[in-house]
């Protein structure tokens, strides 16, 4: 077995929505690593077989926990992951490779650039490390507008690590700035300018946003450090100010004005102090008032905040008129289709399988498409991402975070020779015109191999290509997506299970099958049978990471877009007895 080239020591405390997707991302590295996850007290505990857990009872902190993964580390290099974000698979191979060739007094560290996504996995602020910090150097200080965060990004070797101590356990948040300053005095830090390691905004709790314990930690930061910020004035004063207006957001005025004001007199040249003074003095109320034009999660620019949502709620808004024309001629449609394919009730039982990845908070959504298929005498295999749903646990074989698609494989692993069909469906998405079976029946008529159902007009979807099509029962087609449902006749299952290593959420795999397409596969989108994904898409995940990951694979084929690929080569009328293709 390969020696693994670093540790990833992820720290988790009751995250079970996100941690799989951060373990994920950690397993997905380009080199061999050792992946440790410190379980800080979650209920119900983390497990985990593919990766090493070191449990605490009772929640210690982020610093001791992230301390008790360094303990356990047995891989030369080490960096730090939380449970709410991810890293791009080539981030350990890429830092220690820029650590080992750097000339740079030794020592040497890595620090990678960090993209901070928005709520929906959009694109936002990229914080990006200085190129180069010699040992002997103050960190963020020397360059305070560059600095990343050491917290999220560092690869440092593991034994140096250690001999400074690792983490300072005093502090309950905002660790970073006092790391990087130990560190730094003695290790050289060379920066990456690409972000590799990905923070995701949301409506949980952060630590981040924790701002008594973050005034706090930074106030002993300043202490314990006094000559290192004696040595920089602007970067004092900044931080000085910085402290007040987390004291502000902590809702203690009379403290932001104190440590603002004591920004401005460390530099009263420095516009930016000027700024948290200012803030300040507007006290709470201006807090508030400041909020409501630009959400404090939002990591998107006002202007394109804005922008962004004047496109969605117009597309919303088109979504009318079409649902007003849809609706009726899919009715009709159905009506004229089904006197040609046998309905439900006339048809033998489906030899298919019903395959889903669940959160317990989508039981009830889960349960209706779980009683259409059992109705229909299918088999159905569930696995719950978190807790098992009660009215679900008849169906559900397997529990725990992770990926989509390595979890479907666990899904199709054993015991699939009796099924001609099998369906993989998303937990937030409700069947509307029709039902799952309606869907294979046509697929079955359509002699079709591939095929997904059509999106109603007020689906959230981020290709038109897939809404379904006035006076349209099917349409043979070279692309079809990878959810929110999608069915595979059992001829394919040997070219598609398991999927493809790396397509852990499945952007992509569309690629992949516009090449089962090409060799004779027939792909399809059944217009007769629409359906609604309830939830934006990527909602639960790192939506802009996998664009970035789509963009690379279409490169790679010379394509620019997946629109270059969708294609359709004929469609099946309601008016005729069968499609055209056949």
């Amino acid at each position: 077995m390969t020696d693994p080239v670093a540790a990833v020591v992820v720290t988790t405390h009751d995250r079970p929505e996100t941690v799989g997707r951060a373990v994920a991302s950690a397993l997905a590295q380009s080199v061999p690593v050792e992946v440790v996850v410190v379980d800080d007290g979650s209920e119900p505990p983390f497990v985990d077989p593919r990766v090493r857990v070191v449990r605490h009872d009772r929640a210690v902190g982020v610093c001791a926990a992230r301390n008790a993964g360094l303990a356990v580390v047995r891989a030369p290099w080490v960096t730090f992951l939380d449970d709410d974000d991810e890293i791009a698979p080539d981030l350990v191979e890429r830092a220690v490779a820029a650590a080992t060739r750097s000339d740079l007094p030794r020592p040497v560290a890595a620090l990678v650039g960090v993209e901070v996504l928005g709520a929906d996995g959009s694109a936002g602020r990229v914080l990006l490390p200085p190129p180069a910090l010699a040992r002997g150097a103050d960190f963020s200080l020397d360059e305070p507008a560059a600095s990343g965060r050491v917290a999220n990004g560092l690869v440092v070797p593991t034994g140096v690590l250690r001999e400074i101590g690792g983490w300072d356990e005093h502090l309950a948040a905002f660790e970073h700035d006092d790391l990087g300053l130990r560190l730094n005095a003695t290790a050289s830090i060379v920066g990456l300018d690409v972000a590799l390691y990905r923070m995701h905004s949301h409506a949980g709790p952060r630590l981040s946003a924790r701002w008594e314990a973050s005034a706090a930690a930074m106030q002993r930061t300043v202490s314990v450090h006094a000559d290192a910020f004696g040595r920089h004035r602007r970067a004092h004063a900044r931080y000085l100010g910085r402290i007040g207006f987390h004291h502000l957001e902590a809702g203690r005025w009379g403290a932001a004005l104190r440590w603002a004001a004591r920004g401005v007199v460390r530099d009263p040249a420095d516009r930016r102090t000027w700024f948290y003074l200012g803030a300040s003095a507007a006290g709470p109320n201006g807090l508030r008032a400041g909020r409501r034009l630009v959400p404090s999660a939002s990591t998107v620019p006002f202007r394109t905040l804005t922008a962004r949502r004047i496109r969605k709620y117009t597309r919303r808004l088109l979504d009318v008129p079409r649902a007003l024309v849809g609706v009726p001629c899919a009715v009709a449609t159905r009506a004229l289709v089904w006197r040609r394919v046998p309905p439900a009730h006339a048809r033998p039982p489906r030899r298919a399988l019903l395959c889903c990845i669940y959160r317990a908070r989508n039981a009830d959504v889960v349960g209706r498409m779980v009683d259409d298929a059992v109705a229909h005498g299918w088999d159905v295999r569930l696995w719950a991402l978190d807790a098992v749903a009660p009215s679900l646990a008849a169906h559900t074989v397997g529990t725990g975070p992770g990926a989509k698609f390595p979890l479907v494989d666990a899904l199709l692993a054993h015991d699939v020779e009796p099924f001609d069909w099998f369906v993989v469906a998303d937990d937030d998405v409700a069947v509307e015109r029709g039902s799952i079976d309606d869907l294979v029946a046509l697929a079955d008529a359509g002699r079709l191999d591939l095929v997904q159902p059509a999106h109603t007009e007020r689906s959230h979807r981020e290709l038109d290509f897939t809404v379904r099509r006035v006076g349209s029962v099917a349409r043979r087609t070279t692309f079809v997506e990878i959810g929110p449902i999608f069915a595979f006749r059992r001829t394919l299952l040997a070219q598609m299970v398991p999927f493809p290593v790396g397509h852990s959420m499945g952007w992509g795999l569309e690629l992949d099958w516009f090449d089962l397409e090409r060799d004779g596969a027939r792909l399809g989108i059944v217009d007769a049978v629409g359906v609604r994904h309830l939830s934006p898409v990527g909602a639960d995940y790192a939506k802009q990471a996998e664009w970035h990951r789509l963009r690379g694979l279409l490169a790679d084929r010379g394509l620019t877009t997946v629109h270059e690929i969708q294609t359709t080569r004929g469609v099946w009328r309601p008016w005729r007895s069968g499609p055209p293709w056949v």
